[in-house]
């Protein structure tokens, strides 16, 4: 007995060991981003809590298990997520197999002792969750206009006209950040966790938890613009900028005083909402019988209506030593193929995985050398930019200033990147908005695709852009799909190149230096497609001849 209750803690500790690597990378991870800087508390007092409810509860008379087929059917699911996550070296993966585990851990001691809500302080967990970026970006930019356009509209109340244009809320010569205070420790991310903490303090449901936190994300979305429309009006009437370090910090205490506030109030809400309907003429109804029973949900019903609880006088099927033995010889070889993933990334070449060349090895290209000799074009200027090391635009560029006809046209060579670099990301920052974007093929005679974005500005001005990319050696580099939620961009995400070394990456830095080359256009209205069909042709020779002199270059 004694064994069997043991052998669910072992499974939680062993796949929790084996997700160490991960774990270390998630960390690293959530803590690069500031509203996510709050983890380690959330996670230490999700840890206290459950201890203490453990300690402090009173051991069940008849003991309550985990059935033994659902202990191996969640272990044969986390060792592939694992694996999987090793293969990608995709930390979020593992705070999805950490989860699976200590849901086990939790039904294991709920089951020993009567825990007070012990699903609620598992609950505690979910903040450490991050979702996938293409979701994040997705929702933030969400975020970000309507935090734009809701605080525009208190400025105009006060009388001063404004722009938004991208992030930024321009208020004529005065521009206010709005990606920078939505994307603070005090954004709606830390108002989810305080409605998370005030549910398990009080000890409510789940589903009080859940509905507590989805009213605490507007919440969160109204005081980041009460702090835009704040630094707005002290500009408007005092003329000072409130943007400040020190007056910002100010500024968050504040609207955390009204934050709690308002969540009072939401809290009494769900509360009401939540309760029960106790007259007895109404409670017959069959409205009232659903609303009552949806309130008084509880989640450890489910796991006894789906049989994954079991009590010692109950009859289970003993799981056979070839499933044990099948499990364990998969969580063997998990360990060898993370172990070789991870003496590769740290210890051989950690210095070459995924890394591009130095300044000193990359190739340069004769900006003299590209032409354009296509009829009705002409060169007006040739430019070259340095920038940080680390830039998202790239360290260095070279920029042509051409024009077809009345057109004026910018080519461009930017590099180096260690991956393929969208470029409708650095044009967003800067206030474009993405109308079309596809693959294209600017010379069909060539299997090299071209990312074509067409974006337009606040303004009204109109964007055409194309993009590609060529790595160190001259080798064409596939695009990368433009729709994110597509079987294309799936399948991009899943191909061998994603792989971890030695697997899938490769290992030679001229093979992860990454050269861009990409046209822009901007002009007052719309292009007409005759005239898009001749940049198109003049952009697919330029980036050949580039690809070529890169090629030519680095073989000297």
């Amino acid at each position: 007995m004694k064994r069997e209750v043991n052998g669910v803690v072992w499974v939680v500790v062993a796949l929790l060991v084996t997700l160490v690597p991960l774990l270390m990378g998630y960390a690293r991870f959530l803590w690069e981003l500031e509203y996510y800087r709050w983890f380690p508390v959330a996670t230490v007092v999700a840890v206290v809590s459950f201890v203490v409810s453990y300690l402090r509860s009173d051991v069940r008379e008849e003991r309550v298990r985990v059935k033994p087929d659902v202990v191996h059917a969640t272990v044969f699911v986390a060792l592939g997520v694992t694996a999987i996550g090793y293969l990608y070296e995709e930390s979020r993966l593992a705070v999805l197999v950490m989860l699976m585990a200590l849901l086990l851990l939790v039904l294991d001691c709920a089951g020993r002792r009567r825990m007070t809500k012990p699903f609620a302080i598992f609950l505690l967990l979910f903040t450490l969750v991050s979702i996938p970026s293409q979701f994040e970006i997705l929702i933030r930019g969400y975020f970000e206009a309507w935090a734009g356009k809701l605080a525009g509209y208190g400025i105009d109340l006060l009388g001063q006209h404004n722009l938004v244009q991208g992030s930024v809320l321009i208020m004529g010569d005065y521009e206010i950040n709005v990606r920078e205070i939505i994307g603070g420790w005090n954004s709606y991310n830390l108002w989810v966790v305080i409605a998370l903490f005030w549910s398990v303090w009080k000890w409510r449901s789940n589903l009080f938890t859940v509905l507590f936190c989805l009213v605490a994300v507007p919440v969160g979305l109204s005081l980041d613009v009460f702090k835009i429309v704040w630094i707005g009006a002290v500009y408007y009437f005092f003329g000072k900028d409130w943007s400040g370090q020190g007056e910002m910090l100010i500024l968050e205490l504040v609207s955390i005083v009204l934050g709690l506030g308002v969540m009072a109030s939401c809290y009494a809400f769900v509360d009401l909402l939540l309760s029960t309907i106790d007259d007895a003429k109404k409670s017959k109804k069959v409205l009232v019988k659903a609303w009552d029973t949806v309130v008084s949900f509880k989640l450890s019903q489910c796991f006894r209506r789906w049989r994954i609880l079991y009590n010692d006088a109950d009859a289970v099927r003993r799981p056979h030593r070839v499933r044990k033995a099948v499990l364990g010889a998969m969580w063997v070889g998990l360990v060898c193929f993370a172990s070789v993933i991870v003496y590769y990334r740290y210890v051989v070449v950690a210095e070459r995985v995924v890394k591009m060349h130095s300044e000193e090895d990359l190739v340069r290209v004769p900006s003299d050398k590209v032409v354009f000799d296509r009829p009705g074009w002409e060169v007006v200027s040739v430019d070259y930019e340095e920038r940080e090391f680390d830039s998202i635009w790239g360290a260095f560029s070279t920029v042509w200033r051409t024009k077809y006809h009345d057109t004026q046209v910018i080519f461009a060579l930017d590099y180096p990147f260690e991956s393929w670099h969208d470029v409708r990301v650095c044009y967003s920052n800067l206030g474009w908005q993405v109308e079309e974007a596809h693959l294209v093929q600017p010379d069909p005679s060539v299997a090299w695709g071209s990312s074509e974005t067409d974006m337009i500005l606040p303004t009204g001005d109109y964007g055409f852009i194309q993009c590609s990319h060529t790595n160190q050696l001259g080798e064409m580099v596939q695009a990368k799909p433009s729709e994110s939620f597509s079987l294309e961009f799936l399948l991009f995400k899943l191909g061998p190149t994603r792989w971890a070394a030695p697997f899938g990456q490769s290992l030679e830095k001229d093979k992860n230096t990454f050269y861009q080359t990409q046209m822009m256009v901007t002009t007052a209205f719309p292009l007409d497609e005759p005239t898009k069909q001749e940049l198109r042709a003049m952009y697919a020779e330029f980036r050949e001849q580039t690809r070529q002199l890169i090629k030519e270059e680095g073989m000297k």
